[in-house]
């Protein structure tokens, strides 16, 4: 599974963890949510919102190849909501 997105040139997928990896791997992502799951549409949307990304979920008429992707910003505010996770979890413990 993360073989096939580290090598992918462009990742279309109906999964928050892809997508989550898709980020990591700095690749170019789609991003469909199961519209039976609310749940999984509620992370979905959180998680991109919080990116700047919400644009790659469920546009459909958006053309692909065209959207624009700054990874250092992208991987900026990432890091910033992983270490927020990161300090949420060691107060927990």
């Amino acid at each position: 599974f993360l073989a096939l997105i580290k090598n992918a040139e462009y990742v279309v997928s109906d999964s928050f963890h892809a997508t989550v990896f898709s980020i990591i791997f700095k690749k170019q992502f789609f991003t469909f949510a199961k519209t039976d799951q609310e749940s999984a549409i509620s992370r979905l949307n959180n998680f991109l919102s919080v990116l700047g990304l919400k644009n790659r979920l469920n546009a459909s008429d958006v053309n692909l190849q065209n959207i624009d992707y700054d990874n250092k910003t992208i991987e900026e505010t990432f890091n910033e909501y992983s270490k927020t996770g990161k300090e949420f979890l060691s107060e927990l413990a």
